[in-house]
């Protein structure tokens, strides 16, 4: 696995283009592990180091979206963190791409956010024998959620940032527990540009001048652990009507009705006694897109109609990736998550019943 990672990074290190900036990045951090949940806080035993290199390239202001975000940045980026407790909670590796976008300011002199999703290796899961006070992470290879806030300025071919940092792994509960490790950082960066001059990003007066208003039907298929001692997994499908408007060039705002069958929460249950209806979960919910071309970043927040067998809180969320197909396909990846607890994670196929362009005012 090291020969790979080591072989991954090389090549896109090797990779340039002529037409922008590339950056080699180093972070450390100092945090802590966040307990939240109340069986979490026993693992709170000392701080979390991390030491992370990036390889950081800036768009080239060639898509109308490279200019409604003014220059952000891509990359990927390897971490090595020591959650502070050697013994139960052991090391957290990620390997992750990554997107920056300028909030205030450009990318060589402001305040960016930063956004990734990767992999993560842990190096120690629960046992229920030998570590069965780690109810955070129940498998060595989950996913890894990365969010960042600094402020960074470039000093000729270096780059000095200082900022907070949220790591995040679980592995969307396909192997139990996985109530997931949090760690919240103060970061210090130092990058070196690589080409010798630095490029000036090309303002143009290419702008997204349509906004799109659509009705979708989604179809998600997941799958999800019932229980740490059986190691049942069973399948999870959504069917969801979802209607969303753009607002800007760069954001959209959502509603939507879901209904669930998640097999998981019943599966203990005698499922001739009851009616199938009962076992449906059913929400409301609302949400807010972030627009590149034809990708998106998407947030829900919902609330129960009904819940089925489980009762984990009236509120749901679900965040994810989407990719138009053409005019009227979306591909989707998301997660189900409780607030910081995921339930699980779906694969889905959307189709646009209804989809009308507009002009932005001018």
């Amino acid at each position: 696995m090291r020969r790979f990672l080591y072989i991954s990074f090389t090549l896109l290190c090797l990779h340039s283009s002529a037409q922008s900036n590339r950056w080699l990045e180093a972070r450390t951090s100092h945090g802590f592990f966040i307990p939240h949940r109340n069986t979490l806080p026993q693992l709170l035993t000392g701080h979390a180091n991390t030491l992370e290199l990036s390889y950081v390239t800036q768009t080239e202001g060639s898509q109308s979206w490279h200019q409604d975000y003014k220059g952000p940045e891509m990359g990927i980026g390897f971490y090595y963190m020591d959650l502070g407790n050697d013994h139960e909670l052991g090391k957290f590796l990620s390997l992750y791409p990554f997107l920056a976008l300028p909030l205030v300011g450009e990318s060589d002199h402001g305040l960016v956010l930063r956004m990734g999703v990767g992999l993560a290796y842990l190096t120690k899961t629960y046992v229920r024998q030998e570590n069965m006070f780690n109810t955070a992470i129940g498998s060595h290879v989950n996913y890894s959620f990365h969010f960042a806030l600094r402020y960074q300025r470039d000093l000729g071919r270096i780059r000095l940032g200082t900022g907070l940092s949220l790591s995040h792994a679980s592995n969307a509960s396909i192997r139990l527990p996985n109530l997931g490790a949090n760690v919240v950082a103060a970061d210090l960066t130092l990058a070196w540009r690589m080409n010798q001059e630095k490029r000036i990003f090309t303002r143009t007066d290419m702008r997204t001048t349509e906004g799109k208003e659509a009705l979708a039907l989604f179809l998600s298929l997941g799958m999800r652990q019932s229980d740490s001692f059986l190691n049942n997994e069973h399948g999870v499908q959504e069917l969801r009507l979802n209607w969303e408007r753009d607002f800007s060039p760069k954001l959209s705002y959502s509603l939507g009705a879901d209904i669930i069958h998640n097999r998981a929460t019943y599966q203990e249950f005698k499922t001739d006694t009851l009616s199938g209806l009962f076992f449906l979960q059913t929400g409301l919910n609302m949400g807010i897109k972030m627009r590149f071309g034809t990708a998106s970043l998407f947030l829900q927040n919902g609330f129960y109609l009904s819940q089925g067998m489980e009762n984990q809180g009236g509120l749901y969320h679900r965040f994810g990736g989407r990719k138009d197909v053409g005019d009227r396909c979306v591909l989707e990846l998301s997660l189900k998550t409780h607030y910081a607890k995921a339930d699980y994670l779906a694969i889905g196929f959307g189709y646009k019943l209804k989809s009308k362009t507009r002009t932005w005012e001018q």
